[in-house]
């Protein structure tokens, strides 16, 4: 999981299109979960994040590439779980994105690439609210399609409603769980589904005492780094809503202190999204006619990579397989089935947690794992 920044305050310019009457079609790739727009830069190719929660960020790289200014200014930022840090602010003069040209805007300097397991996606900044501010942005993640307009398109069998702001910025919408309502960031650069960090959304859950499922561990990382011990608390919500119009029959929504409410791909990916930055409005319609979605089933570990340990378990799911076995947060594990995973380097953790796992885990019900804890070697076999 991956959790980028936003700004609490942004003094900071929005960028200008000069063309009118325009629609552009930008193709999309997808990696882990996440949305990804490459671009070319004197005949060099770069891979930018959509993150519609965060602002334009790029990496020391880029903005030598693009010649950008050192503003002498910085802003303040705060990740996803509310750590915050201070960033430098360059200026742009322009910018080409699909045949647009994007003129005099500022960007946030990070060397991401340095942030391991960040690193692991191999992308050189990101694309954020401030670049959309006066533009349309119709979002098809099934089809992995962007569309950049100037003009409204058909929005018959959308629902609409205000679009909000969260963080003087972040485009986000209500959802409405029985007479409560929260106001949840459209956030394309987290590839979980919805996160709730109210009090009131705990206190609700826990007085309803609905189905929860807790993850104790390192379980993410963020712009900031990797997380500390802690956990997620994940319920399953019923019958609810979003923008009091659009019915939700079930689906996870994870709870942790001090996290911002955000609405990631894993959820957005349900719906064809319409954002109208100029006039405030965002549109939604539904892939499907139901939304209904239960407790992911797994085996209930987490993997993390580090030089001295290699490969290990980071996280554990309560009451999975997992946790009912004799594994422990910090077992380091030495296969995986068939797969040695002794020396894996970091560019092999890479590979697995993006790639590998998919296909280790996929339509098996068992698997295998020898651990090490200390000098002692022992061998688990996981069942669903």
């Amino acid at each position: 999981m991956f959790n980028l920044f936003s700004p609490k305050r942004t003094p900071l310019q929005c960028a200008k299109v000069q063309t009118k009457n325009f629609s552009k079609t930008i193709s999309l790739q997808s990696k882990a979960g996440l949305l990804f727009i490459s671009i070319i830069i004197n005949t060099k190719s770069y891979r930018l994040l959509l993150d519609t929660a965060a602002f334009t960020l790029f990496s020391p790289q880029l903005l030598a590439e693009l010649q950008c200014k050192n503003t002498q200014e910085s802003v303040q930022t705060i990740d996803a779980f509310g750590t915050q840090k201070d960033m430098e602010v360059y200026s742009l003069d322009s910018l080409e994105i699909g045949g647009l040209i994007f003129n005099d805007f500022f960007v946030i300097k990070d060397d991401f690439s340095k942030n391991f397991p960040l690193s692991c996606l191999e992308f050189d900044g990101i694309l954020g609210f401030n670049l959309f501010q006066d533009l349309i942005l119709d979002l098809n993640i099934e089809k992995k399609e962007l569309i950049l307009s100037d003009k409204l398109p058909s929005t018959q069998g959308f629902s609409s409603t205000k679009l909000l702001s969260l963080n003087t910025g972040i485009p986000a919408f209500k959802l409405q769980i029985e007479n409560k309502t929260f106001e949840v960031g459209i956030d394309t650069g987290k590839n979980d589904g919805l996160m709730i960090g109210d009090k009131k959304f705990l206190n609700y859950c826990e007085q309803k005492e609905l189905q929860k499922q807790r993850t104790a561990g390192i379980f993410s990382s963020s712009f900031s780094g990797l997380n500390q011990f802690s956990f997620i608390d994940i319920f399953l919500l019923k019958n609810f809503k979003i923008i009091n119009k659009i019915g939700i029959s079930s689906f996870p929504i994870s709870y942790q202190e001090n996290a911002q409410n955000i609405a990631g791909t894993s959820f957005l990916k349900n719906f064809h999204i319409i954002m109208d930055f100029k006039k405030r409005k965002v549109y939604l319609k539904k892939r499907n006619e139901e939304i209904k979605e239960d407790f992911l089933k797994s085996f209930g570990f987490l993997t993390f990579w580090n030089k001295e340990k290699k490969l290990y378990i980071s996280a554990i799911v309560e009451g999975s397989p997992t946790y009912k076995s004799r594994l422990k947060i910090g077992d380091i594990i030495l296969s995986i089935n068939d797969l040695d995973t002794l020396n894996f380097s970091q560019k092999d953790y890479c590979e697995f947690s993006l790639l590998a796992q998919k296909s280790i885990f996929h339509d098996t019900t068992s698997v295998k794992l020898t651990i090490k804890r200390d000098t002692k070697l022992i061998q688990v076999i996981l069942n669903l």
